[in-house]
């Protein structure tokens, strides 16, 4: 789910190839959709919009104290206040620390702080200064019933 929160080369290729492989399958399916797009002229000062509008958040900044990560810097453009930070990380959230790769998994959300245990291999070892973490659980989890638990 990452490549569609992200804007650099690596996704902008993977993106284009999914579009082009769906494409490819409704040329092949003899739809007529093809037919429907309007043609124009080749644009003259075209406006690139793609990823300007605030998304799911794919970073945050903290730092990893014992088993707990404080958060601080911005999230959706705002300073991360536990109202902000509660649209983006609850109990579940899994986040990796890219310098070396180890992840988290907050088991509660209190105020601008989360208590965290290890995931998957990782050991947890203390950050000297709030550094970036990268949100990696999946963003659909938003979309889940209220009556199904992460």
């Amino acid at each position: 789910m990452k490549i569609w929160t992200q804007g650099d080369y690596e996704s902008e290729r993977k993106m284009r190839g999914a579009l082009l492989e769906g494409m490819d399958v409704i040329v092949q399916d003899q739809s007529d959709v093809l037919s429907r797009i309007e043609v124009l002229g080749p644009a003259t000062g075209p406006v690139v919009r793609w990823m300007e509008e605030w998304g799911y958040p794919s970073t945050v900044t903290a730092q990893l104290m014992e088993s707990s990560l404080v958060f601080s810097g911005n999230l959706f453009g705002k300073t991360v206040t536990p109202e902000t930070l509660r649209q983006v990380i609850r109990s579940g959230t899994i986040l990796e620390r890219p310098g070396d790769g180890c992840q988290v998994k907050v088991s509660s959300v209190d105020g601008s702080s989360a208590s965290v245990t290890p995931y998957g291999n990782s050991r947890l070892s203390n950050d000297p200064e709030p550094v970036g973490w990268d949100i990696i659980s999946e963003v659909w989890s938003d979309s889940w019933d209220a009556s199904r638990s992460p």
